[in-house]
């Protein structure tokens, strides 16, 4: 008779530990998509232009999306491996990948949200500010006259 007491509230001690394990880990489960932030800028794995960079677990992307001056940042792709894999990367494409803050520091890529090969910029708008190709290195030309 007891034996079947306890399997009747079996269930109920079944839904309490699952509730107090709830409770417990709830304080250590990220908010998603809290301090998400888009990073864009040219990929630099040390080779040549247009060569391809070898997969490892970490990136580095020249962008001036963090401090407002160009510089390179490292991003932990881990996560995106198999992405970062497809698409291919080239010394100096144009990514734009949506990164979250790493406790240790640093950043952990979420996803890639675009991907221009160094060849189809040359042939398309500049992604940053939409002017040609062309007319961003002849600016930049005149102003390295002007230094």
């Amino acid at each position: 008779m007891v034996y079947l007491h306890r399997m009747r509230l079996m269930p109920r001690y079944a839904a309490a530990a699952f509730l107090a394990a709830l409770v417990v880990t709830a304080g250590q489960i990220p908010a998603a998509h809290a301090d998400e932030i888009a990073l864009d800028g040219t990929l630099d794995c040390g080779a040549n232009s247009e060569d391809y960079c070898p997969i490892r677990d970490k990136v580095r992307l020249i962008t001036s999306s963090v401090s407002g001056v160009k510089e390179p940042i490292t991003i932990h792709i881990d996560w995106i491996k198999d992405q970062w894999i497809d698409s291919l990367p080239l010394q100096d494409d144009y990514y734009v990948v949506q990164v979250a803050p790493r406790p240790a520091g640093g950043f952990r890529a979420i996803g890639i949200l675009d991907h221009l090969t160094v060849e189809h910029l040359d042939s398309k708008r500049d992604p940053r500010d939409g002017r040609e190709q062309s007319d961003r290195r002849s600016d930049e030309n005149s102003n390295k006259g002007n230094h």
